[in-house]
């Protein structure tokens, strides 16, 4: 009887330490644990989480005139060079008398001539057709070929061209062109050649007139030498006169 008391006590002296020993093992635990130490109180103001959005300031006036510069001035915008009003559309840039141009007059009682070249006035005359071996030259109906005869002296060192490129020309205020012939007219050849050092050429221009004309206004710039002499003469009716036959002799 005794014996059994004994037992039954023990059994609860040992039943009774091992519920003692799993309460301070689960005290143990949960005093050790990270997720029942950590504080909130810990994180501090200065440090944000990485997901958290700052929101972005109000727009100021301020700021959208820095933010786009483009809207005060755009390129393409700007005037280009290249737009504006080209020189020479008013007038014939032939007849625009350039900087330092020397002017020569010449006329059937003025003559020209310097240190570089002499021009001379052999003839003004009109024409209402040219005829040759093979062919006639003719001018369009009520019009008349104006022909002007001149002497060239090339007095420089180097070999000169008279270039049809820079003859200008007007008949009673109206720009006409001058126009080229099959036939040479009282035997003389054009005067858009070549000429030598120290030779000296004759030749014609002709133009395309109506039979009435009043006046012929001529230029001719192209010596652009040093001197860059422009050549200009007036012609009436009164002026006409007719040349010698040509002599090529006479100019060798």
């Amino acid at each position: 009887m005794h014996k059994k008391l004994l037992q039954l006590l023990l059994i609860t002296v040992v039943c009774s330490s091992m519920a003692g020993c799993g309460k301070a093992r689960t005290e143990s635990t949960s005093n050790t644990s990270p997720e029942s130490s950590f504080d909130s109180s810990v994180i501090t103001p200065d440090v944000a989480p990485e997901n958290s959005l700052t929101p972005e300031p109000a727009e100021t006036e301020e700021t959208k005139i820095t933010k786009e510069p483009e809207a005060a001035e755009k390129p393409g915008l700007t005037e280009e060079p290249g737009l504006t009003e080209e020189p020479g559309l008013a007038e014939n840039p032939q007849e625009t008398k350039k900087p330092g141009v020397k002017e020569a007059e010449l006329s059937p009682a003025q003559q020209y001539s310097d240190a570089n070249r002499a021009v001379k006035f052999l003839g003004l005359k009109e024409y209402n057709k040219i005829e040759g071996d093979s062919y006639t030259d003719k001018p369009a109906k009520g019009n008349k070929f104006l022909v002007l005869f001149l002497s060239i002296w090339n007095r420089t060192p180097d070999e000169d061209y008279i270039n049809y490129n820079y003859i200008s020309a007007s008949i009673d205020k109206k720009k006409t062109e001058h126009t080229f012939l099959v036939n040479e007219p009282k035997g003389y050849p054009t005067v858009f050649t070549h000429i030598k050092p120290d030779q000296e050429i004759a030749g014609f221009i002709v133009w395309e007139v109506p039979a009435g004309w009043k006046k012929l206004k001529f230029t001719y710039n192209g010596w652009e030498g040093p001197d860059n002499l422009l050549v200009k003469a007036e012609f009436t009716p009164e002026d006409l006169s007719d040349p010698v036959i040509y002599n090529s002799d006479d100019y060798n």
